[in-house]
């Protein structure tokens, strides 16, 4: 991997979207946020939802609420709010900080043309990761499929599939994509080039995501590959097109489309089993 010459260091504060490029003393990062910031943002989004929801629990508990029988609305109720907690303390930390600002999303503002690239791009990155996934079942055998609690036929029915929409197409990729290409990929791409960020930073994203198959062996390396895969297509898309409107409607995209298959996929099992039933 060569290694770029470090671009100017960030502005002491953020710099508007009016201010002409060739004034700005930073290719892409308009806001002041260091490695630091992309550092804790990345544990938070992955401890913050442990300790927010280890916090509730206990809560239910303490008010004679039994949490295993949490399931279907409660259960998408809960994590709705857990995920909205998580992204209220990452915004609350970046604040705290003095980097919060809303050239946190690019240096271009999000317009209509940056939606419909992120459509494409979300389906062009669940089609990568299907192919590598398909690879990984031709080469070693069929895979495991990972535990993933928003794609549960409980989470799929009725008003719960709502909610599990807006935890999968709304909230997570806003707190996922400042996180992983707002703030960490950008303060690396200033240090070892945009090649280099979109490496790091996308194989963080496969490695934070792997909790869902670390009990695995040969799928979490499949997996991860697939999730690598997504990852740099999401930072390829900021970077290209310099509006985080761009990655974060492709992220979008990408859960919406796994959740319409899997929705699907239910849906003709029950109607496969009301067939034979009859």
């Amino acid at each position: 991997m060569t290694l770029s010459p470090p671009q100017p260091l960030p502005p002491p504060h953020d710099v508007a979207w009016s201010v002409p490029r060739e004034q700005r003393p930073g290719e892409d990062l308009l806001v002041p946020v260091s490695i630091t910031d992309g550092v804790v943002l990345v544990v938070w989004s992955l401890l913050g939802q442990v300790l927010v929801v280890s916090v509730m629990l206990v809560g239910l508990s303490l008010a004679g609420v039994d949490p295993t029988d949490l399931g279907g609305p409660s259960l998408g109720a809960v994590t709705v709010l857990t995920q909205s907690l998580v992204l209220a303390g990452a915004f609350a930390w970046l604040a705290g900080r003095g980097r919060w600002s809303w050239r946190l999303f690019g240096s271009r503002r999000g317009g209509l043309g940056h939606v419909l690239l992120g459509l494409s791009g979300g389906v062009l990155a669940f089609m990568v990761s299907a192919v590598v996934i398909l690879t990984g079942n031709t080469l070693v055998g069929p895979l495991d499929r990972p535990g993933q609690t928003l794609l549960e036929p409980e989470m799929l029915a009725g008003p719960t599939l709502v909610l599990t929409f807006v935890i999968a197409s709304v909230l997570a990729p806003l707190l996922e994509e400042v996180t992983y290409r707002g703030v960490l990929f950008q303060v690396l791409g200033r240090r070892i080039g945009w090649r280099g960020g979109v490496v790091v930073s996308s194989l963080v994203f496969a490695v934070i995501h792997l909790e869902v198959v670390l009990p695995l062996r040969v799928e979490a390396l499949v997996f991860g590959t697939a999730l690598f895969a997504v990852g740099c297509t999401f930072a390829v898309l900021f970077h290209r097109t310099r509006s985080l409107v761009t990655a974060i409607v492709a992220h979008a995209t990408f859960n919406g489309v796994q959740l319409a298959l899997a929705w699907q996929q239910l849906e003709m099992l029950g109607f496969a089993g009301a067939a034979v039933g009859s």
